[in-house]
């Protein structure tokens, strides 16, 4: 039994020292305070993955749901999107206090009838462009209202919004982009 444990504990040891999660009162700058944060770190913090293909997506984050016309993510955090997203919007539903960083790594995103990035919540979204990376966001001509916070704009955000990063963006917005409270461009 005492050989058995001393074969265990560096495997048991090294498995402990793997990974970091948030504490529960672990405060994370770059979350508590996204507007003046640097966020070009964000692969040292926990993070999930978002991988668009065409008309579907697969994800490994417990708070994100799919259906033909939306992808929804409802907690703060932060998010890495690649892939094509076609005729389908990206919906932030967090509350005031929350963010959630998504990390913009290769994406082409069009919604014909809204806002192809929209927040309906009063938390903030950063946008990070990351470096290396070229980046399509598109909305269409004809919006579809399903309700009144709705703005007619590529990327609609309720809360503060926040772009950053040093990678490219294309866009075609006819409508322009809209941050009801804050928005600003940074770019590193």
């Amino acid at each position: 039994m005492k050989r058995c444990l001393m074969l265990l504990l560096p495997v048991i040891l090294l498995l402990a020292g793997c990974g970091h999660a948030p504490q529960e009162n672990e405060s994370l700058e770059s979350m508590t305070a996204p507007m003046t944060a640097d966020h070009s770190q964000w692969q040292q913090e926990p993070y999930y993955i978002l991988q668009f293909n065409v008309d579907s997506v697969i994800s490994n984050a417990p708070n994100v749901t799919a259906t033909a016309s939306r992808v929804i993510i409802s907690q703060g955090g932060t998010y890495l999107l690649s892939g094509t997203l076609q005729d389908a919007q990206l919906t932030v539903e967090i509350p005031a206090g929350e963010t959630a960083r998504l990390v913009l790594c290769g994406v082409d995103m069009h919604c014909e009838r809204g806002p192809v990035i929209y927040s309906n919540g009063g938390g903030t979204v950063v946008l990070l462009l990351e470096n290396g990376t070229e980046n399509t966001l598109s909305d269409g001509k004809s919006y579809l209202y399903s309700g009144s916070k709705v703005r007619e704009a590529a990327i609609s955000v309720e809360g503060d919004l926040l772009i950053t990063g040093g990678a490219r963006i294309w866009r075609n917005w006819p409508k322009g982009r809209c941050g009801r409270r804050r928005w600003k461009a940074v770019r590193r």
